[in-house]
């Protein structure tokens, strides 16, 4: 199997720059060899089947590594991340020099584990709305997790 990713598009560099996010540089390196083929992957979004998409095929230990042992929290990145996506579109949208209106989206879901999986945060037994009836309600082990849809204009 050939590898898919040599180098990292510049688009990509600048938009992990204009986070200002304080990693040392094998982090930052971690971070877009991560988000670069988690973007080009139609496989599995497994550690593994992301690094044999680089070119080297580093060991997928260290992007394990390196997603337990950096020292930041999920908001470290999220809010950066969320902040200048709003920016770019508001931007965008400007030039555009028409009148817009912003829709937003919200919805929630729950995704289903095994009865096995037990140690990760986020997993829980969670009610699930789609499977209960009025005089019985389900529960199922899972996560939820919520979305948000933003829409300004044609953006």
């Amino acid at each position: 199997m050939l590898t898919a990713i040599v180098q990292h598009p510049d688009e990509l560099i600048a938009f992990i720059t204009a986070l200002n996010l304080v990693l040392y540089q094998p982090q930052i390196r971690h971070l877009l060899q991560m988000v670069d083929a988690l973007i080009t992957s139609n496989d599995t979004k497994t550690i593994s089947g992301l690094y044999r998409l680089l070119k080297g095929q580093p060991d997928p230990k260290n992007g394990a590594d390196f997603l337990r042992e950096s020292p930041w929290e999920p908001n470290d990145i999220g809010s950066p991340r969320k902040r200048w996506m709003v920016t770019k579109f508001l931007e965008l949208a400007s030039k555009v020099n028409i009148s817009f209106d912003i829709f937003i989206g919200i919805d929630d879901s729950l995704g289903k584990k095994g009865k096995a999986s037990k140690h990760l945060d986020a997993v829980d037994y969670h009610h699930d709305h789609n499977e209960s009836i009025k005089k019985k309600p389900a529960y199922i082990n899972g996560y939820i997790y919520v979305e948000l849809h933003l829409q300004f204009g044609p953006f």
